[in-house]
């Protein structure tokens, strides 16, 4: 916010004229005839940056600069991110420091440079990406090249944001969401933004990786999670099986997979539920239901690296796990079923909710057997465990799935959650 009127007038061999106007309460910077920073575009990062969750942000990457349109809102919106910048225009970095704009807080790392360039030299991720790269009033053909977005999404860490600012432009959409997944996007009165994520987020209509497939849509896995109870008939193909069931006359099926499953005739009458894992459309003669069918959303990722799997972590839960790796208090191992449900929970818990808990974790080892494996982190001096992990093995999907967790209110600060997950 300015209080009083004044102007700056700068040449750029890049972006020609650039001028700073300062009036009552307002304030600009325009080249070529268009604002490149402004208290209007300060305005819309902070309505954009409302999106993204202000936990676990570590570093923030910025392409383009202008004058520091976005710094205020980021340094309020993540206090305790790096911020790492790219900008091609030296002359826009030399009127943010006339103007003061890395005076408050931590000094950003500054990258001159076209982003083609500068991208490939990137050593790490970042957990958000503001985008906002202009040529005059058009949108850097940067962004509409499949190699940048590609670098894009290789250094935005896999439960990180990208904030895309397209102006009048939204057909630059169309690069993006072949490679990253559109969670949202909107209008703020002259621009059009969205905000994007890695596949696999979970969000429907993503598609899935090479060779996953969620380990529901396996006939095997269901069979054995049905093994327990009389009440399921199992019917549909492997690629999309499915299980009838009936509460006294009401029969129903149901249907998981993107293959539209073939309906075997049956002497009831039933009610058929088909829910695809990740196709959007109906096909006649099925009808979108406007009750949710299952509440459920499994995201995925691939582990590139078995060797380094943990580089693919954010950089958050990578701090948290060298910090468990430098200190280690607790010994982790696996314990029997009897061990772990005996000292599942803690005092924060209902005992409605440890005990409702505690019997789907038998109803899991009696469907899965030896399949089922329990964790525990426990305290060398009294033997006892101070946190607990456990999980069911898929060999089919290639996957494990986490039941339920727990630790002690005293071991809260440790990290030993996190390396309960890295065992």
């Amino acid at each position: 916010m300015a209080l009083f009127s004044g102007n700056i007038v700068k040449q750029s061999e890049r972006n020609g004229e650039i001028r700073y106007n300062r009036g009552l309460f307002m304030w600009s910077v325009t080249a070529q005839g268009m604002d490149q920073s402004s208290d209007y575009l300060a305005r819309m990062w902070r309505n954009g940056l409302r999106r993204i969750p202000a936990g676990g942000v570590d570093s923030v990457l910025v392409l383009g600069l202008g004058v520091g349109s976005c710094l205020a809102p980021l340094r309020k919106r993540f206090p305790k991110a790096s911020i790492t910048i790219i900008e091609w225009d030296p002359v826009m970095l030399e009127m943010s420091e006339e103007l003061h704009r890395f005076s408050n807080g931590a000094r950003p790392t500054i990258r001159i440079g076209d982003v083609r360039d500068v991208l490939p030299t990137l050593e790490k991720k970042f957990d958000v990406i503001v985008c906002d790269l202009f040529d005059g009033p058009k949108v850097s053909d940067a962004f509409r090249e499949e190699r940048v977005v590609g670098l894009l999404r290789d250094v935005l860490s896999i439960d990180g944001y990208l904030l895309l600012n397209v102006f009048r432009e939204p057909d630059v959409y169309v690069k993006f969401d072949a490679a990253l997944s559109r969670w949202s996007d909107w209008q703020y009165k002259w621009n059009h933004l969205a905000l994007y994520r890695q596949f696999g987020r979970g969000k429907v209509g993503d598609p899935l990786a090479d060779g996953y497939r969620p380990a529901r849509t396996f006939r095997a896995y269901l069979e054995r999670e049905g093994s327990t109870s009389k009440q399921y008939c199992f019917v549909g193909s492997d690629r999309c099986p499915g299980v009838r069931w009936h509460f006294g006359p009401l029969w129903f099926e149901g249907y998981l997979g993107d293959e539209v499953p073939t309906l075997e005739p049956h002497a009831k009458t039933r009610l058929v539920i088909w829910q695809p894992v990740s196709r959007c459309d109906a096909p006649l003669p099925w009808r979108r239901s406007w009750l949710p069918a299952d509440p459920q959303l499994t995201g995925h990722g691939v582990i590139e690296n078995p060797e380094v799997y943990w580089k693919d972590w954010s950089s958050h839960m990578q701090r948290y796990r060298k910090k468990w790796l430098k200190t280690r208090p607790y010994d982790i191992r696996d314990v029997s079923a009897e061990v772990f449900l005996a000292s599942y929970g803690n005092k924060r818990m209902s005992s409605w909710l440890v005990g409702m808990t505690v019997e789907l974790m038998k109803a899991k080892v009696r469907a899965h057997g030896e399949r089922v494996h329990f964790l525990g982190a426990v305290d060398p001096a009294t033997g006892k465990l101070v946190g607990g992990f456990c999980y069911v093995d898929v060999p089919e999907a290639h996957v494990s799935i986490h039941l339920a967790s727990f630790v002690k209110k005293q071991v809260k600060r440790t990290s030993v959650g996190v390396g309960m997950v890295d065992r």
